[in-house]
């Protein structure tokens, strides 16, 4: 059954209005009264759909990581003109959805950094690297290895373009990963 507007509406307001806040200060700084205050809602309001400012990070956070693992998905599920194509699928995605929710990922991901969240961000990009990795009689340890460091080095990455997202544009960070993206693609699926 799906939600009624009103409940998206209220919800769209806390979860703008902590985010907004994460962008101020840090997280265990942040308070109730201050997301209900800039949401224009009351604290029974908030505790109706929240427990506590933790259970709307895991939520905030979980929902991303779903949204990413079903691009993902959707990605292994196409059909690529070559291997270049494919080997730079997994940067546009998470960059289209970082500008899709800027906010969320400016404040919670690169400035503040919730590690729960970067560690099941990191998770689903290597859960869809393996489960595309279709290569037999290889050392299992030494591709793990590879997959944890590039990952590491996408995140970090990651996180650089959206603390000087005014100074690079997707596209241009795109291009700029291009060529390693294919380096890294060849070195964890073709060899």
């Amino acid at each position: 059954m799906k939600e009624d507007l009103r409940v998206q509406r209220t919800k769209q307001m806390i979860r703008k209005a902590f985010l907004e806040l994460l962008g101020e200060k840090s997280f265990a700084e942040i308070t109730i009264t201050e997301i209900t205050e800039a949401a224009f809602c009351n604290r029974n309001t908030f505790y109706l759909h929240y427990e506590d400012k933790y259970a709307l990070m895991e939520t905030l956070c979980d929902e991303a990581v779903a949204r990413l693992t079903e691009r993902l998905e959707e990605a292994g599920q196409a059909d690529y003109p070559s291997k270049e194509d494919f080997y730079t699928k997994v940067p546009d995605i998470c960059m289209t959805l970082m500008e899709e929710d800027i906010l969320l990922y400016t404040n919670v991901f690169a400035r503040n950094g919730y590690p729960a969240f970067e560690a099941k961000y990191r998770q689903a990009i290597i859960d869809y690297i393996f489960k595309s990795y279709k290569v037999k009689n290889v050392d299992m340890k030494k591709k793990r290895m590879e997959v944890e460091y590039t990952t590491s080095g996408l995140i970090g990455a990651h996180r650089y373009w959206l603390l000087n997202y005014d100074e690079y544009s997707r596209a241009d960070v795109l291009e700029l990963f291009k060529d390693l993206s294919v380096q890294i693609g060849k070195l964890i699926f073709e060899q």
